[in-house]
């Protein structure tokens, strides 16, 4: 019984917000700052160019993970235990779908979506560079440093993918070269982010939330659009072509959007040039 209150007691000095406590100023369960740490955690579309510019040379791996999350939505895992056979090159699509080492987070996460061109190219360069093919079709192994531990190692010769926590350490590590390399990356920032830094990105730029919810696996908006309401993959090419402008810095991403919007994309004006706009 001692033993119990003692750690009882550790824990609340610890992080008094564990043990159920009232929410105090400042704590994770405050919405204003929680809010703010979301949006300080989502990265403006400079950044996000200048993040994968840098995984490009320096984390390959990382880099295709990104592209994947950033630039089609994808969550962390999703990317992560992506196959070979998920890929259709000729269509430029990826399949969400079941593996022995990842399975889709609920029913609208089962899907096949368009990927914009710099994904496929990301995608189609990663496989083509493949030294070693696994059996279940694996496009990331691990090759490298495995994670200490005995049942991480274990597992990871058992399904021959990557573990979640090596997954994390991974990215973990090229965030942090990134930032010693004077990449301009939040402090807030976690890998998880990107997905939301795309969504954010997208709807600002106009896109239909409904054409959005689709491509990164939400819930509808309600029971009659999950069972009648089926997006095929052209009206989701939508999202692909914002999502390749996105990655250029053009179109909604080059140019002034204004408030109008026409078919589900912000009317745009081009911006002026400096001199121009001094004269």
């Amino acid at each position: 019984m001692d033993f119990i209150i003692v750690i009882f007691i550790y824990t609340w000095t610890e992080n008094p917000c564990v043990v159920g406590s009232i929410p105090t100023p400042g704590s994770r369960h405050d919405p204003p700052r929680a809010e703010r740490d979301r949006a300080a955690a989502i990265l403006r579309p400079e950044m996000l160019r200048a993040l994968l510019g840098w995984l490009r040379a320096n984390d390959p791996q990382v880099h295709a993970w990104a592209v994947l999350q950033g630039l089609c939505g994808l969550r962390l895992f999703e990317a992560a235990y992506l196959r070979e056979q998920d890929f259709d090159p000729a269509r430029a699509t990826i399949a969400i779908t079941e593996s022995g080492a990842h399975r889709p987070k609920n029913r609208p996460s089962w899907r096949t979506i368009p990927v914009c061109p710099e994904a496929a190219r990301a995608l189609a360069g990663w496989i083509a560079g493949l030294k070693v093919r696994h059996p279940d079709g694996y496009l990331f192994l691990p090759t490298r440093a495995r994670s200490g531990r005995t049942k991480a190692k274990l597992r990871e010769a058992r399904v021959g993918a990557l573990t979640m926590d090596r997954v994390c350490h991974l990215w973990a590590d090229a965030l942090e070269r990134a930032r010693a390399n004077g990449l301009e990356v939040p402090e807030a920032f976690t890998p998880r982010r990107l997905r939301a830094t795309f969504v954010t990105a997208l709807r600002r730029a106009g896109a239909d939330l409904e054409l959005l919810q689709a491509t990164i696996g939400h819930q509808p908006g309600s029971v009659l659009a999950a069972h009648y309401d089926k997006i095929d993959n052209e009206r989701l090419g939508v999202i692909t072509v914002l999502a390749q402008e996105l990655y250029e810095g053009s179109g909604a991403f080059g140019e002034k959007v204004t408030k109008g919007k026409a078919n589900g994309h912000a009317a745009r004006t081009r911006r002026q040039p400096a001199a121009a706009a001094q004269a």
